[in-house]
């Protein structure tokens, strides 16, 4: 199986949801139109950016397109590789975070692993629509396909 993976470290836009900023940062810096999928992970770090507490989230897209157009004033390079290519690189390798979240996005691959999708709701408190991002709770709500 090959993918396209792309390490991403972005702000959102100001009222932008974590689903659309990581499409758009995908299309932006890639070129390759993607759909949500779902949250396989997230982390939660204090005094990173701007001494502020940084959330990180792993998110996995489905590609709707193929061809890459690196956005060179952005990133250095993207390809299309097998995952068993991309998981021997040295910065997988020597990073303890990285290969735990590898080894998630394998199991998600999988089927093996459900990750957190994007659920609109509207709230009593505020009235205003906002995203949730919640595992299903019934089995036979579960859809793990990721291809």
């Amino acid at each position: 199986m090959s993918l396209l993976l792309k390490q991403l470290f972005f702000f959102l836009l100001q009222s932008e949801e974590i689903y659309t900023g990581a499409i758009r940062e995908v299309q932006e810096e890639t070129g390759v139109d993607t759909e949500f999928v779902d949250v396989v992970a997230f982390r939660h770090a204090h005094n990173v950016a701007f001494q502020k507490s940084d959330l990180f989230f792993i998110c996995m897209l489905r590609p709707l397109s193929s061809a890459i157009k690196i956005d060179e004033t952005e990133i250095q390079a993207a390809k299309w590789m097998p995952l068993e290519e991309f998981v021997k690189q040295p910065f997988i390798q020597e990073d303890h975070m990285f290969q735990k979240i590898m080894d998630i996005c394998i199991q998600r691959l999988r089927k093996c692993y459900c990750g957190l999708t994007a659920h609109n709701v509207v709230s009593k408190f505020d009235g205003r629509q906002s995203t949730l991002y919640y595992n299903v709770g019934e089995p036979e709500d579960v859809n793990c396909d990721a291809a």
